[in-house]
């Protein structure tokens, strides 16, 4: 009980009463442990767990911004190789767009070179008099053609005309008249041909025009004219052909030629096509007949207006200047060569007085009817 107030210089010691921290002045409220040198070695001091806690922390965050950084530098060496490579590629296509220009250019000045030793050889080789001027051509040089004096390097006679004259390309086609020496400048086109044929027809001179590489065509020279374009494959000016059998008739006025599939019949005096048909063409009296295929007959007026199309089975007949169709039941029309219908007169009222019956045989038996056959 004595030990219980201890005195101190004669005085009692009473306990300091404790005081609230002032949480405005945080440093002087804050606790500082220094840990002593024994206490450091003191396993069992509480000191070390928040030293340890402390040091920790430091070192995790000294980890995490390092590796920040080195993120940081990654990206930064991957957008710079990136640039790298793309500057790369721009010079590399810079590099090789003025190679390309750098061989063009050698090429171009290669030709030139070329060109000017080619033209320094000709003009070594042929030099130019004074007063002359290069490139022209000597006209007392050209070719002489039967007394035609050609005024072209390239001037020929291309065929012997059956009158005497003969046909000669020189700037255009010519007709050369040997006897007069004169020549006429024709409207043949100047292209080249594998065959200019000349052949009378009638009293025409016509022409075939065979080109290299197009249809043929037809020509008179006679007149000095195209009859038709270049649109057929065969033009038959041989009157003894199966094609004029039974027409000889036509020779000098029409003139038969294929092509496209089908036979036409050209008129000499227009150049026009009168009729066509797939298997074959024919004229009689004033009219003309296209035969087709599955034995179909039509017949045409001579301006080639279709009049009348007899199928299979039904007949076509001419008496006189009138046309006669039969249907296969033997019911009968009549037109003239107009193409105009007929319902009085003629041969229609010839007809009418027949019996059907009997009709057809009677026809086919009377010669004054002419009977259209393939």
């Amino acid at each position: 009980m004595d030990n219980q107030y201890p005195m101190n210089g004669g005085t009692p010691q009473y306990p300091t009463p404790p005081t609230e921290p002032d949480p405005t002045r945080p440093g002087e409220n804050a606790v500082v442990v220094q840990p002593t040198e024994e206490g450091a070695n003191n396993a069992n001091n509480p000191n070390n767990n928040l030293e340890n806690i402390q040091t920790q922390s430091v070192v995790e965050s000294a980890r995490e911004e390092a590796e920040h950084e080195l993120e940081q530098v990654k990206a930064y060496n991957e957008a710079m190789m990136h640039q790298q490579r793309a500057q790369e590629t721009a010079t590399k296509a810079k590099r090789t767009s003025l190679t390309i220009f750098g061989v063009i250019v050698a090429i171009v000045l290669l030709g030139v070179v070329a060109w000017l030793v080619i033209n320094a050889i000709v003009l070594a080789q042929n030099p130019v008099k004074p007063g002359e001027r290069p490139g022209e051509e000597d006209p007392a040089q050209f070719a002489v053609i039967d007394g035609y004096k050609c005024t072209t390097a390239n001037c020929a006679k291309v065929v012997d005309l059956p009158d005497g004259r003969i046909i000669i390309r020189d700037t255009d086609y010519y007709i050369y008249d040997l006897e007069e020496k004169e020549a006429t400048m024709t409207s043949i086109e100047n292209r080249d041909y594998h065959a200019i044929t000349p052949f009378y027809w009638g009293d025409r001179l016509l022409a075939k025009l065979d080109p290299e590489s197009d249809s043929s065509a037809l020509y008179n020279i006679t007149s000095n004219y195209a009859v038709t374009g270049y649109d057929y494959d065969t033009i038959y000016n041989d009157i003894n052909d199966d094609v004029y059998k039974n027409q000889k008739h036509v020779l000098g006025n029409y003139i038969i030629v294929h092509g496209s599939g089908s036979y036409r019949f050209i008129d000499l005096s227009t150049g026009g096509e009168v009729v066509r048909a797939a298997e074959k063409v024919f004229t009689h009296g004033k009219y003309f007949f296209g035969f087709e295929v599955n034995d179909e007959i039509r017949a045409y007026t001579m301006s080639g207006t279709q009049i009348k199309a007899a199928k299979s089975g039904e007949k076509l007949y001419l008496k006189g200047d009138e046309l006669v169709y039969l249907s296969e039941k033997d019911a009968f029309e009549v037109y003239n060569a107009a193409g105009e219908k007929q319902k009085k007169g003629g041969c229609y009222d010839v007809l009418r007085k027949i019996s059907r019956k009997t009709l057809r045989a009677t026809i086919e038996k009377d010669s004054s009817y002419y009977k259209v056959l393939k």
